[in-house]
């Protein structure tokens, strides 16, 4: 992976601020730094006013696994795109304004499906030993299953596998930092997501950023044309590019904007 504040990470962004070009943000562990509950999670001011910025200048678009209304909750201002649920809310065009009403007699069912894993969930947790410090975060059409908090995460993560398997029908799972996320099958990724934003806006190329596992799959259908940004180095990471930890995406967004600002006066 390369520094994107690198002479290498400099010219890619030169080069997409010369194109028409999707710049679209994870939110936790990217914009807003990670914290033991989700519900306390927030971008600080600057990091707002920088994207606020930005926002003025090129299609911009927040991609995240919470639900669209949790991260409006978070927002001082609306970006062109905010979709949520990995994608299932918010796409625009003939995604609809969700991936679950887009298709016939699916809305309900995919709100029902994750209505079942929630009625199941506090004895399949029970079962396995789990209790309070695990936190479950409904997000409407999909849900996450926290485990920050257990004073044994190793412990927790093996036995939340187990309590996931007991869910029907099976979860589509993505894991993540002391996390996992479960969608419905079917269910569009974050990749999905991102491809459906730069099509719909016509863009050249995208600049995507993010930390966490669900983002891997934005950072895998990039062509080469596109900037893609693991928040901290990860040789294991899809992303060509990263910055060191999430307090520098400050930096980041002001790189962003100052070579914005560069293509205008051109």
């Amino acid at each position: 992976m390369i520094d994107l504040f690198s002479p290498e990470g400099e010219a890619a962004l030169a080069r997409i601020a010369g194109r028409r070009t999707l710049y679209a943000f994870d939110f936790d562990g990217t914009l807003a730094p990670l914290v033991d509950r989700p519900d306390d999670a927030r971008a600080s001011d600057r990091t707002m006013a920088l994207l606020a910025k930005l926002a003025t200048m090129v299609p911009t678009a927040l991609l995240t696994g919470r639900s669209v209304d949790d991260l409006h909750r978070r927002m001082p201002f609306t970006p062109l795109h905010v979709v949520g649920n990995h994608g299932a809310e918010g796409l625009p065009g003939s995604a609809g304004p969700s991936w679950a009403a887009s298709v016939p007699g699916s809305n309900a069912d995919q709100r029902a499906i994750v209505a079942a894993w929630l009625e199941r969930l506090p004895h399949a947790l029970a079962a396995e030993g789990l209790g309070a410090d695990i936190v479950v975060e409904p997000k409407s059409h999909s849900l996450s299953i926290h485990y920050r908090l257990a004073s044994d995460q190793e412990a927790a993560e093996h036995a939340l596998h187990a309590a996931i398997a007991a869910l029907h029908p099976a979860p589509r799972v993505i894991g993540g930092k002391c996390v996992f996320n479960l969608l419905p099958e079917g269910a569009p990724d974050k990749g999905d997501a991102l491809a459906t934003l730069v099509r719909f806006e016509r863009c050249d190329a995208a600049f995507f950023i993010g930390d966490d596992v669900t983002d891997e799959s934005a950072f895998r259908i990039a062509s080469p044309s596109w900037v893609t940004v693991h928040v901290g180095a990860h040789d294991e990471s899809a992303a060509c590019f990263f910055i060191a930890d999430q307090s520098a995406i400050d930096h980041c967004l002001e790189r962003l904007l100052v070579h914005a600002e560069g293509e205008a006066r051109r």
